[in-house]
């Protein structure tokens, strides 16, 4: 089973403006509300996909449920520890620029915690656990560290998907894989990337401390796979970019979905490359049918 944690979720209440004056009242054309958060954002992408996975989380009040419904009306299996804080809402405003405003999110209990870390103890060496997103301040900046470690001294395989330095202290417990982006993977090792040749280095580096894959986001290059086989690329089929948010997040559900079905990385880049470009076509997140029409496009070649 693949599971999805999310430490922070969030309603995005998205609205559609023409126009956005400080200090004026302003109306929207149009809104909407959506599931938010990187884990949520992969088990989504992975129903669509058709891949079983379960969710796991904090979650508390009305907006909570809001998330959870959607996750089981879409098909994700739900484990969330309910918590007695309100689940964050983040306002994203879209005109002719985008401007978000992002909730901070409810503080987390240490019963709290202890009862998220039971429910992944459920977990086996069988299952999956996609570790994505900073954690809430309230658990502490080496949470993810914390994490990882206790996976490791139970043999849970987890996925990496985090912007931070922590990553560093994370990679000797063996991730299975470990997704910067271009941008990412400058500001960890505090350099400017040039060229293939020094994304590829730089992987390589990740690879040497521990990780078992490393794909870096490169935007309209595409993808770069780095693993023990060697480097492979796929292109960036898309046509228009529509939206980028959650494009890395369906990066990674295309690859674990892929790879749960005992197929080799280069294919799992493959679907997780279709997934990530379908995202960009659309205001939400990728769809079966565009992920299909999207897999007769990308082209993985071995480097």
């Amino acid at each position: 089973m693949i599971y999805t944690l999310t430490l922070n979720p969030a309603i995005d209440y998205i609205m559609y403006l023409n126009d956005l004056d400080l200090g004026e009242t302003n109306r929207s054309k149009s809104e909407r509300l959506l599931p938010g958060g990187k884990g949520i954002n992969v088990s989504r992408v992975l129903n669509q996909l058709g891949q079983e996975n379960t969710a796991l989380g904090f979650l508390g009040g009305h907006t909570g449920q809001f998330i959870s419904d959607w996750l089981r009306a879409e098909g994700s299996q739900t484990d969330f520890v309910n918590i007695s804080g309100q689940s964050r809402i983040n306002v994203k405003l879209k005109g002719e620029q985008e401007t978000e405003i992002n909730g901070q999110g409810p503080e987390i209990s240490p019963e709290e915690v202890t009862a998220l870390l039971a429910k992944v103890d459920v977990l086996n060496q069988d299952d999956l656990l996609i570790i994505t997103g900073n954690a809430p301040a309230s658990l502490g900046a080496d949470f993810n560290t914390r994490l990882a470690k206790h996976c490791s001294d139970r043999q849970i395989p987890f996925v990496l998907d985090i912007a931070s330095p922590d990553l560093f202290d994370i990679l000797p417990y063996q991730p299975v894989l470990v997704k910067p982006n271009r941008a990412e993977l400058e500001a960890l090792y505090d350099t400017k990337i040039s060229n293939q040749a020094d994304t590829i280095a730089l992987a390589q580096d990740i690879l040497a401390k521990g990780a078992q894959n490393v794909i870096v986001s490169l935007g309209g290059d595409g993808a770069l796979l780095v693993n023990q086989d060697g480097a492979f690329q796929a292109n960036a089929p898309a046509e228009r970019v529509v939206n980028t948010v959650g494009a890395g997040d369906s990066m990674v559900a295309g690859f674990v979905a892929s790879l749960s079905q005992g197929q080799p990385a280069g294919q799992g880049l493959k679907l997780g490359s279709a997934c990530s470009a379908d995202t960009t076509q659309n205001e939400d997140l990728a769809t079966k049918d565009g992920i299909a029409r999207m897999l007769d496009k990308v082209i993985v070649e071995k480097i």
